[in-house]
Order: structure tokens, then sequence, then C-alpha cells
């Protein structure tokens, strides 16, 4: 398995640097929007930009500090097989055989210029419940997903059928005990995207 990228000097000293307030995190924060990958353009982040964006998904809160969660950072290659063996799989699950289903799935990995798999690790060594530690690789993913959007990339957070399904998730990477939180796909934005409907706040507030 390969090693965890080093922080970049840059980066130690922005997260050095004093927090100020600023309500630009704010207005950031209220317009940010995911992106579709079937509408994203080259070129995707930098090998440096990839190592500033998992340094920022890694800043989460961690009970107990057990970092229960890991990256997979597919290369152009292995996005082309991985679509092709998803089509197998999903043809075994006994799932039509069209044309049109096939293409979806063998694109579904190519769409975007960059696909970064956000595993969820739990450890059963210790007394930090699974279900905490599952929610930290949510949090990885929001903090990935965040992050692009602040160096300027579209972005959008994915699953599908094949998290669930334990023979394609082994083949997209995950071992024994792990599950994708899923996955962020990041580009250039090939259209601005519209705004969606917003929960009520109101309805989902109690105040006690």
């Amino acid at each position: 398995m390969a090693e965890r990228p080093m922080v970049h000097k840059a980066d130690k000293r922005i997260m050095n640097a004093p927090l100020t307030h600023s309500s630009e995190i704010v207005k950031f924060l209220l317009r940010r929007r995911s992106h579709l990958s079937i509408m994203m353009e080259p070129p995707g982040p930098s090998a440096q930009q990839i190592e500033t964006l998992l340094t920022v998904a890694s800043r989460v809160p961690d009970h107990k500090k057990k970092v229960p969660w890991r990256f997979i950072v597919y290369s152009k290659e292995t996005r082309q097989r991985l679509g092709k063996d998803l089509h197998t799989l999903l043809i075994g699950l006994g799932s039509p055989k069209d044309e049109p289903k096939k293409q979806v799935e063998i694109e579904k990995f190519q769409n975007s210029p960059l696909v970064i798999g956000v595993l969820s690790c739990p450890k059963t060594d210790c007394d930090v419940p699974v279900w905490e530690q599952e929610l930290v690789s949510g949090a990885v993913c929001m903090n990935l997903l965040v992050a692009a959007s602040g160096l300027g990339f579209a972005a959008q957070w994915l699953t599908g059928w094949f998290v669930h399904e334990d023979a394609s998730a082994k083949a997209l990477g995950a071992n024994e005990g792990e599950r994708f939180a899923g996955f962020i796909h990041m580009g250039q934005a090939a259209s601005v995207p519209s705004e969606r409907p917003r929960p009520n706040i109101s309805s989902l507030v109690q105040y006690v």
C-alpha cells in the first residue's frame, strides 16, 4: 500500500497561521454546489493539489484518533478497467445486458478527470463505537468535497450499487471489513449548475 503523501511546507504555514474571523467562509459554504460528474472537463487537480486535498480531508473530528478511513486515488488506466469490470459484475447480478446500461457502467469512473475513493475502516479492537467511526468517514468525504470546491474545482460525492456488493467493492479496492463511504469526482465545471431546492430549516429544528 502506498504511503500517505507528506504535507507541503506551504500547507504547514497555512495550518499554523492564526485563525481570523471571515464571513467569506460562510458565504462560500452558502454558495457551495455539487457539479454532475458527467459535466466535468480536464484538467483535474495536480499531484500537489491532491496532497493538499487529502490533507484537508483528514482534518476531521476523530474520537481517540483512530483514523478509521483511507483513500484510493484512481489512475486513468485503472478507471478505464473498472468500468468494464463493473459492467461484467452487474451482468452477473442479473441486470439486463442492454447497450445503454453497458455504456453507463463503463463510463461511470471516466466522466471526471479525477476520482478519489474514501473507505470507512472502523477499528474493532477499541472502545470507540463503530457508528462513530463510520461517521468520521462521512466527514472526510465532506471535507474533501469542500476542499475541492475551495481550490476551484467542480466536485461531486457519489456512491452507487457497487459499494453495497462485496464483489464490486473488492474490485474497487475495499479490504475485508471496509466499506466505501463514497467517491469524490473532481474536474473543471463544463457549465454552472442551477440551485436546487433546499430543506426548510424551521421544520428540522427543535429548540428545547
